[in-house]
Formats: C-alpha cells, structure tokens, sequence
C-alpha cells in the first residue's frame, strides 16, 4: 500500500489515497488543522436519496447507515463521507480516477468543510499579491451564475494584482483576528470564450461541466494557508465601472442566495448557517461592484481594484 498524498485545502489537511489536481502541499502549520483522509472504499457505497442538485443534473446526495454518499450514477462514481466529515470513502472504477480527483476538489471536499464549520459561499476569492502571511488582505467575488466571477478573478491574477486562493467557493471562518479566507484550488473553470482570451496552452477540459468549460490554472505564484478577509463584492452589470455602497440587509440576501451546503435539505442546520452569514455580513464589508461584460474593459476593472487594495 503506497503513503497517502497530502494536501491543503480550505483549512484542512488533506491525506488522499487519490491524486487531486491543482492542490498545494501543506505547510508544518497546516498539520494543526484538522485532519480528512481520502481513502478507496472497500465495499460498493450504498444510501437512500434526499436531495437532487437542480443545477447539478445527476448528482444526489444520500442518507446512508454511516454517514452521507455523493454519487454520479452516470460516472459509476459514489463518495461516502461520515458524520464527523473526518473520513472520505471513494467508489469508483480505475478508468474514472480523474473524473473523481475533480469532483472531489471541486464538489464533494468543500462542502465537507461545511461539517468543519466554514461558511461556504459560491465565488471566487483572490489575495491581495504583496501579502505574505495570514494577517494579509483578500476579496471574495460573489454572484449568480454566469456573472463573471472567475473571469474577473483569473484576470486580477494576470495583471498580477492579485493572486488566486479559489476559483469556485469561497471558504470563510471566523479566527481570531477576524474572519478568515482558506485557500483551496487554483484551478479555475472557464467558459470557452472566456478561456479564448485568457488561454496560454494550458488547458483541460473541465469534466464536470455541462457547458464545454476548460480547466486553466490561474497564472501567477501559489498563495498558501489563509487570508484575512477585506471586502465581499458582489458582482453587477452596468456600463460604468464603479463600486457602490451595498446595504447590510443585501449583502446578507446575496450571500445566502450564493450560499453552499453539505446537504441543502437539513433546514436544522439552516438557523446556524444564517447565524453565521449574519455575523460575516456584520463584520466584513460589503459593496457592489458594477462593470460591461466586455473583456477590453477587464484591464480597467483591475485598475480599480488594485487602486482599492494597494
């Protein structure tokens, strides 16, 4: 049996049986965090449904005697995880090991992480690229669907403002010294007109998108670890670029309408999820941040963030 790979990711230490792409390799100080192994199960993953992701067509969580399974029934692929998140068990056949490398990175881990007490919200979050430890700044990038957030975020990192900490959820908790960004994968997934302009060569095709995205890794250096978090923007059309005032009462509506849980069916949970968004909202600032989705007006974009954070 070989060792176990070991990973960062969202707060954690990873110790994967698995190889997952686009990881980093923790740190001494990531081996304080708590621990999750990835292991092959040994047995077929078995459960009864509770939950159908609408805008995820053929993935389903299960309730099972031990815990939870996330399964692709089309991939032949099943994810256990028990109650404590502290184990995940990975069913699937030898020939889809990249298909379950990319959906544990970019579904299954971060909500896990849920289990582990972060606030999970669905954007993208880049560092600001002068820090060099944890009490440096980043940004969340926050809105619906298609609205632009890891366009803008792999276009902060090429003009090198900024410098990617995760393309896909946001996940926040609150330390010590505030609330806190861990990074997770500098893998971003993007749109093929998107991937047109930012594209170097190095991309692959995302295998869990419906819409023929590619995977590209942000370019720039790797930011390690967590970041303090400065400011949630959310993220608007207009054709001026500006940032504008966003009210504690929206900036609450638009992180729970971009909110990600481990199970979207356990309202239980839900009194503690809106506790802790309330407290986000309340401690970091909010704003709007209006701009044309036109990529010749990108650059200018940067321009203002940089001149925001810088």
């Amino acid at each position: 049996m070989t060792d176990p790979i070991e990973y960062a990711f969202g707060g954690a230490l990873i110790r994967s049986a698995l190889p997952l792409p686009d990881l980093s390799s923790p740190r001494d100080s990531d081996r304080r965090t708590p621990i999750i192994q990835v292991v092959r199960s040994d047995r077929p993953l078995e459960g009864e449904r509770v939950y159908a992701w609408p805008r995820h067509a053929g993935v389903f969580l299960e309730r099972s005697h031990d815990g939870w399974v996330y399964r692709m029934p089309a991939q032949r692929l099943a994810v256990g995880i028990d109650p404590a998140g502290e184990t995940v068990r990975v069913d699937s056949v030898p020939e889809q090991v990249d298909m379950a490398g990319e959906f544990l990175v970019r579904s299954v881990l971060p909500r896990v992480m849920d289990l582990h007490g972060r606030v999970l919200i669905h954007g993208a979050t880049v560092a600001v690229a002068d820090g060099t430890g944890p009490e440096d700044a980043a940004i969340a990038l926050i809105g619906r669907s298609r609205a632009g957030k890891s366009t803008l975020a792999a276009a902060l990192c090429r003009a090198g403002a900024f410098r990617m900490m995760g393309d896909d959820t946001a996940m926040l908790d609150r330390g010590d010294a505030g609330w806190q960004v861990h990074c997770s994968s500098r893998l971003g997934s993007l749109r093929p007109d998107s991937a047109a302009v930012f594209s170097d060569g190095c991309t692959r095709p995302a295998l869990l998108s419906s819409e023929d995205k590619v995977n590209r890794r942000a370019p720039g250096e790797p930011v390690y670890g967590t970041r303090r978090l400065c400011t949630i923007y959310v993220l608007d059309t207009g054709e001026d670029i500006r940032i504008e005032p966003l009210s504690k009462y929206d900036a609450v509506w638009h992180a729970v309408q971009n909110s990600v849980r481990f199970n979207p069916g356990d309202w239980r949970a839900e009194a503690d999820r809106l506790a802790r968004i309330h407290a986000l909202v309340q401690d970091v600032p909010a704003a709007r941040l209006v701009y044309p989705r036109l990529y010749e007006r990108l650059d200018e974009v940067c321009d203002l963030l940089r001149r925001q954070h810088l």
